[in-house]
């Protein structure tokens, strides 16, 4: 996991199978008619609490591929003053 374009494709996959769940948990609740407003209220804290995740795992990502595009400029500058000091 040296990558960071994996970690990047660990993090969607995580925020995948986090919706999944909620989306599962959401048809569950739906069967249930007698829904009280506790349940209701636990649904917006869940919805907000996978807002959160996917925001910061969006974060993530972006901080991570700025950091790869740097290495990656970093390199190409190093190699040009390589083959220019030949």
């Amino acid at each position: 996991m040296r990558n960071p374009m994996t970690w990047n494709y660990t993090i969607l996959l995580l925020f995948i199978i986090l919706q999944i769940i909620f989306i599962k948990s959401q048809d569950i609740q739906s069967e249930d008619k007698s829904q009280s407003v506790n349940s209701k209220s636990h649904n917006l804290y869940l919805g907000i609490v996978i807002l959160i995740i996917f925001s910061v795992s969006l974060l993530i990502m972006v901080i991570l591929a700025y950091i790869c595009f740097r290495k990656r400029k970093e390199r190409s500058i190093k190699s040009v003053t390589v083959i220019e000091a030949m």
